[in-house]
């Protein structure tokens, strides 16, 4: 059954791919990315800190991966979120190559995120 935060997700992940579909890319589109990449923030952040702050799970490989993999959930949302920035007047050009900087960020985080993960098994 699916939870009250994963329908909260999936409607506007399923708006975004309605409107590109219809509209194509615009203002529309990028209004609706990012106002999605707010909700996957939100909910993201929520169920993050709602199971590290649970005491069974403090100092455990859980707790480890979690705290490790919410800056790839920010770094990761970053991405469409910055699409908004061509309001603002700024050139689709410089926000396209901000966005490879802000992947470049995410895929840092998750190799750290491997990285901890690999040495707290070994340590085990």
């Amino acid at each position: 059954m699916a939870s009250l935060a994963d329908l909260a997700l999936l409607l506007p992940i399923l708006a975004v791919g309605a409107a590109t579909i219809h509209f194509g890319s615009g203002p529309i589109v990028f209004g609706l990315e990012t106002a999605t990449s707010v909700v996957f923030v939100a909910v993201g952040v929520n169920a993050g800190v709602t199971a590290t702050t649970e005491s069974r799970v403090q100092g455990t490989v859980v707790d480890t991966l979690l705290r490790h993999l919410l800056p790839v959930l920010l770094f990761a949302a970053f991405v469409p979120m910055l699409t908004v920035a061509t309001f603002a007047g700024l050139p689709l050009e410089v926000v396209l190559h901000v966005q490879v900087v802000f992947v470049i960020m995410a895929a840092t985080a998750l190799m750290t995120a491997t990285i901890k993960l690999r040495q707290n098994l070994a340590g085990r």
